[in-house]
C-alpha cells in the first residue's frame, strides 16, 4: 500500500507480456474465452514484490503458486542481487481436483484447537485419506499403500480416515490431545451425544426468546443470514434435542436449551 504508482509500474518493467501469458491458469482462460480482468493478471507481481520487501531466501508453497513464486525469484535477482529459492509441494486434493484450502471454504490451520481438528479432518472425503497420509504424516510408505489397497477392497474407509486424523493431531499436539479429539468425535459428532464440556452463551434480551436466522448469526453459529436459512432447511439445526426445519415457526427458546448447529456446533442458551 505504500507503494507509489511509479514503483509499481517499475516492477512491472522487470517482466514481459509473454512471460506473463505464459502462465498456465492465463492460458486456459484464452483457450476458454473467458475474461482476464488487468487486476487479476497484475497480482504475481505484486506478490512477487512481497519476496522483496521480506528479503525472502526460500519459499514454499503449493504448486498451484509456483509461477508467483518464480516471479519472486526474478525480482529478488534483479532488486537484491541475490537467489530466492522455491519449493513446490503437491496440492492436497480430492479426486474431482477440488483442494483444501480458504478459496473452497474447507481450510484446515495448523492453529485450530485438536477437536476441531480433528473434526475438520474427519469431515473430508475419502479420497483425501491416502493422499493425506503421505503428505502430513509420518506413516510409512509401505502401510500407506496397505491403506490403500484396503480401501479398494471395500473396507470401511472411516477407521483410516480416524487414523489420519489422529496422526495429525498428534504430531502437532500430543497423543493424549489426539486420543481426547477422537473420544469428542465419536461421541458428539457419531452417537449424537453432549460434550463433555458445552460452551454457554447467555441471551441479550427479549428479542432472543425464539430461535431464528438471526440470532445464529449473531451467535456466531452462521456466517450470514442464507447460511443460517440454509442450515435450517437441510435439517442441521436441533433444539433440546428436536430438529427445526422452519425457522419462522418461532421456536420457544427456554433457559439451559441446548442448541446444535451443524455436526459440531453445541451451546447452552442461557435466559437474561
Amino acid at each position: 500500500n505504500k507503494m507509489s504508482l511509479a514503483d509499481v509500474l517499475d516492477v512491472a518493467g522487470h517482466f514481459t507480456l509473454q512471460q506473463m501469458i505464459e502462465r498456465d491458469l492465463y492460458q486456459e482462460r484464452l483457450k476458454n474465452n473467458e475474461p482476464l480482468n488487468l487486476r487479476e493478471f497484475m497480482y504475481p507481481l505484486l506478490q512477487a514484490y512481497d519476496s522483496v520487501a521480506m528479503e525472502v531466501d526460500l519459499e514454499i508453497g503449493g504448486s498451484d503458486q509456483t509461477f508467483n513464486m518464480l516471479c519472486g525469484r526474478q525480482l529478488v535477482k534483479d532488486y537484491l542481487s541475490k537467489e530466492k529459492y522455491v519449493m513446490t509441494t503437491p496440492l492436497l486434493t480430492d479426486s474431482s481436483g477440488r483442494k483444501i484450502g480458504k478459496t473452497e471454504g474447507n481450510v484446515i490451520a495448523l492453529n485450530d484447537n485438536p477437536n476441531d481438528l480433528y473434526a475438520k479432518i474427519l469431515g473430508l472425503g475419502d479420497d483425501v485419506i491416502v493422499l493425506g497420509m503421505e503428505y502430513l504424516t509420518d506413516i510409512s510408505f509401505q502401510e500407506i499403500e496397505e491403506v490403500k489397497q484396503a480401501i479398494q477392497s471395500g473396507e470401511n474407509p472411516m477407521q483410516y480416515k480416524k487414523q489420519l486424523a489422529f496422526e495429525i493431531v498428534r504430531q502437532l499436539h500430543s497423543v493424549d490431545q489426539a486420543a481426547n479429539a477422537q473420544e469428542e468425535f465419536e461421541k458428539t459428532v457419531q452417537h449424537k451425544e453432549l460434550p463433555t464440556e458445552i460452551i454457554e452463551v447467555k441471551l441479550q434480551d427479549d428479542d432472543d426468546e425464539y430461535l431464528t436466522e438471526d440470532l445464529l448469526v449473531e451467535l456466531n453459529l452462521a456466517s450470514s443470514k442464507s447460511e443460517a436459512k440454509r442450515l435450517f432447511e437441510q435439517g442441521g439445526v436441533e433444539l433440546d434435542g428436536e430438529r427445526i426445519v422452519d425457522s419462522s415457526a418461532s421456536k420457544l427458546i427456554n433457559d439451559g436449551s441446548i442448541l446444535r448447529v451443524g455436526k459440531r456446533k453445541i451451546v447452552k442458551l442461557l435466559r437474561p
